[in-house]
């Protein structure tokens, strides 16, 4: 931030700073796009997803078998009731469940997954567990602008040909 609002003499724009502030407190400013740019903006490469998918597929089962309640285990260090921990408790409520991933590169993505942009020292539990919930929403998939319509032919599966043999009564 300090790199942002430098001047060439050393100092620092704090009137430019105070301006980009204030700019969303506006009128004119609609406040759906203010939050929506206040969420996670991270960037995941295909591998990224792919191993977030399978870790948190993982979590999910091991959830599933051992027939965990998740959530009230989260909300036990929410006080404030914002659905926001820190990362430290996160560790700590996913070391207690033995659902920590074995590698410390796994959980810093799972970690960068679900930090939110405006704070980056709490993790988002309310959406984590809605992953988990429902993985398929994490990434959603790709959907054109403009689908074409494709006709399918499944080979090996029998067509009508427009027989009659059976219409007439014997």
């Amino acid at each position: 931030m300090i790199a942002k609002y430098r001047l060439s003499s050393g100092l620092i724009c704090y009137a430019e700073f105070c301006d980009n502030v204030n700019s969303v407190f506006s009128d004119l400013v609609n406040p759906n796009d203010v939050i929506a740019n206040a969420k996670s903006t991270s960037n995941f490469t295909d591998d990224d997803k792919d191993t977030l998918l399978a870790l948190l597929g993982a979590i999910r089962t091991e959830i599933m078998n051992k027939r965990i309640l998740i959530k009230p285990q989260f909300q036990d260090y929410d006080k404030t009731k914002s659905c926001h921990i820190t990362t430290e408790q996160f560790r700590r409520v996913m070391k207690i469940l033995s659902l920590i991933p074995p590698d410390e590169a796994l959980f810093q993505l799972l970690i960068r997954k679900y930090l939110d942009s405006g704070n980056i020292r709490e993790i988002n539990y309310f959406k984590f567990c809605a992953d988990i919930d429902r993985p398929q929403d994490i990434f959603p998939a790709y959907v054109p602008k403009n689908p074409v319509a494709e006709d399918w032919i499944f080979h090996g599966q029998l067509r009508d040909a427009g027989s009659t043999y059976f219409t007439d009564p014997t």
